[in-house]
Order: structure tokens, then sequence, then C-alpha cells
């Protein structure tokens, strides 16, 4: 895996279906694989998880801005 494909993944929508994805990959290759593929898979998911959590951060301080000024206008 490249992680150059989360970049790439910042425009889905359905985050919970790749994420659920990820992690069934990473619970069937650890039976099967090698130890550098199976770390290549946890800095993937690693990264994705910050970059959910960026994503959140983005989307809660859109909010925040939407609720002052509706806020502001209602005074």
């Amino acid at each position: 895996m490249n992680i150059s494909l989360i970049k790439a993944i910042d425009n889905y929508e359905d985050y919970n279906y790749f994420y659920k994805g990820l992690n069934e990959l990473v619970l069937y290759k650890s039976n099967f694989t090698i130890f550098p593929n199976f770390l290549k898979i946890v800095i993937v998911k690693f990264n994705f998880e910050i970059l959910l959590i960026n994503k959140a951060i983005r989307l809660a301080k859109k909010r925040k801005i939407k609720g002052i000024k509706k806020n502001l206008t209602l005074r």
C-alpha cells in the first residue's frame, strides 16, 4: 500500500466503509503476511486516523463559525 493513497481518500464521503475495510485487511493479512507488509498497513491506518481527526476538526470549526455568525445576526 502506498501512503499517498490516504491523500486521495480525503475526497470520499464514506470514511467508515473504507476504515472497516482497512481493519479487515489488517486482520486478514496479519495471519498470512510478513512483518514489513503488516507495518505498512499499520502506518496507513495511523495516517488515515490522523486524516479523520483533521476532517472532524475542520467540520467543528466550520460549524462553530456558522454558530457565531448566526448568534451575531440574532442580536
